[in-house]
């Protein structure tokens, strides 16, 4: 296949056009791997950190859920409690409460 002058004429212009997109083309995949090294650094850096914080609150999440449930069930006992002492106090007072009285 040979080249006709004309042809020439328009494709020695188009030569460094397509020496740039070459070259972009080449330099992309290098590009893409370094930011993608780069913002896989920046997440771990930031998944460290945050872990860490992170585990430190949910210990005090967690030791304060406790802390309310045992105190929840503290109370519910008393209450119960006190419910079961009143109910035997009224038992009390029932069985007790006919006086008979001769004068």
């Amino acid at each position: 296949m040979s080249i006709r002058p004309i042809d020439m004429q328009v494709l020695i212009p188009k030569t460094s056009e397509v020496g740039k997109l070459q070259h972009a083309q080449l330099q992309r995949p290098g590009e893409e791997q370094q930011h993608f090294t780069d913002q896989l650094n920046k997440q771990i850096l930031q998944n460290q950190q945050q872990v860490m914080d992170l585990n430190k609150t949910e210990k005090t999440l967690v030791k304060e859920d406790e802390n309310k449930k045992k105190n929840n069930t503290q109370k519910k006992k008393k209450n119960s409690d006190d419910i079961i002492d009143e109910k035997d106090n009224k038992k009390d007072v029932s069985s007790t409460s006919i006086f008979d009285i001769k004068i």
